[in-house]
């Protein structure tokens, strides 16, 4: 999780590229539902910002916890 949070502090800053590239590598176990839900909401959230909406409804669909959903929800 603290290496998908740096990555994710790269998609804040605009980053959203590397923080892409980065995030893709990341290697999340199977049973660990909490990052693999982190993991989907930062590549969703560049996705976005990207204006990638293909990319992003794939990634958002991914996505189970509310929080992440209805923050993706209030983007503008």
């Amino acid at each position: 999780m603290a290496e998908l949070n740096q990555y994710f502090n790269e998609a804040l800053k605009g980053n959203y590229k590397k923080a892409l590239k980065k995030v893709e590598r990341v290697e999340v176990a199977a049973n660990n539902k909490q990052a693999q839900e982190f993991k989907s909401y930062i590549k969703a959230y560049c996705y976005k910002c990207k204006d990638e909406l293909e990319n992003y409804e794939e990634e958002r669909s991914a996505i189970n916890d509310e929080d992440y959903l209805s923050k993706l929800e209030s983007m503008e």
